[in-house]
């Protein structure tokens, strides 16, 4: 399983208000730091470059998450 780096970053945005969001944390942390070989993060390069707007981050952020997490099943599905 791919966990992708939005989600990763989303939690740890989370992680300060939800105590559930801080267990997936440390739990995600200590699969990863074990060499769960089921599991693991998505690797900066492995991603499609896509044109939409890099600035929609500051414009509409669950959209920009939205595509960010399209981006990462679209580069595992080719």
């Amino acid at each position: 399983i791919i966990i992708p780096t939005v989600v990763i970053d989303n939690l740890d945005g989370l992680k300060k208000e939800s105590k559930q969001a801080r267990e997936v944390i440390k739990w995600l942390e200590n699969q990863f730091r074990k060499g769960n070989r089921f599991l693991r993060a998505q690797n900066q390069n492995e991603k499609i470059l896509n044109s939409y707007d890099k600035n929609l981050w500051k414009k509409d952020m669950e959209l920009w998450r939205s595509y960010q997490l399209l981006d990462c099943c679209l580069f595992f599905q080719n």
